[in-house]
C-alpha cells in the first residue's frame, strides 16, 4: 500500500522553489514555500510539523534535523524510508 503523493507532488514549481531555498539555506523561505507545495496540502498536519522543522531547526545550530526532515518528505514520493 502506498499512502505517498505521489511524484507529480515533487514535479511542481513550488516544490522546486523549496528546494532552492534549503539549498540556499533560506530556511523561513523553504518552510513557506514547503507549505505551497502539493505534498503539503495532502499532509497537512505532517506538513505543519515539518515546516515548523525546517523553519526552527535550521538557524545554523542542526541542520541535520532539516536534512531528516527533508529526506522524510521527498522519500514520500517513491514510498521509500
Amino acid at each position: 500500500m502506498h499512502c505517498g503523493a505521489g511524484s507529480e507532488a515533487f514535479e511542481s514549481s513550488e516544490f522546486e522553489e523549496f528546494v532552492e531555498a534549503v539549498s540556499a539555506k533560506k530556511w523561513e523561505k523553504a518552510a513557506k514555500k514547503l507549505k505551497e507545495t502539493k505534498w503539503c496540502q495532502k499532509h497537512k498536519h505532517r506538513c505543519e510539523d515539518d515546516r515548523d522543522i525546517i523553519r526552527e531547526g535550521c538557524d545554523g545550530s542542526d541542520e541535520s534535523i532539516a536534512a531528516a526532515a527533508i529526506s522524510m518528505i521527498t522519500a514520500d514520493a517513491t514510498g521509500v524510508y
